[in-house]
């Protein structure tokens, strides 16, 4: 079992939470829309506020996650690619 977390989660930790940031994204979005809805009956300018403010929320705290996923995939991807192509320098050069 936990062989299948080293392959599927563990081994691409950037997607996992870039994936997670939109999910994210989209249930506070839905839940934004949702309850804009209900309160439309109520009073426009009310549910116009909690839209506006749920969007702003969602996105604020959606964008650092999915740039936090996108770090650690690019530190990942870096790590693969210089991984054993490192140049041995026999001496020092001049100066």
């Amino acid at each position: 079992m936990f062989q299948w977390f080293d392959k599927n989660i563990f081994n691409h930790v950037g997607r996992t939470i870039q994936r997670y940031a939109i999910i994210s994204l989209l249930v506070d979005v839905v839940a934004c829309v949702i309850m804009a809805l209900l309160l439309l009956g109520d009073d426009a300018f009310i549910s116009l506020i909690i839209l506006a403010c749920g969007l702003g929320y969602a996105l604020i705290f959606a964008f650092p996650i999915y740039a936090f996923g996108q770090l650690v995939e690019d530190i990942h991807q870096t790590k693969e690619n210089t991984q054993g192509n490192t140049p041995v320098l026999d001496e020092l050069p001049d100066l």
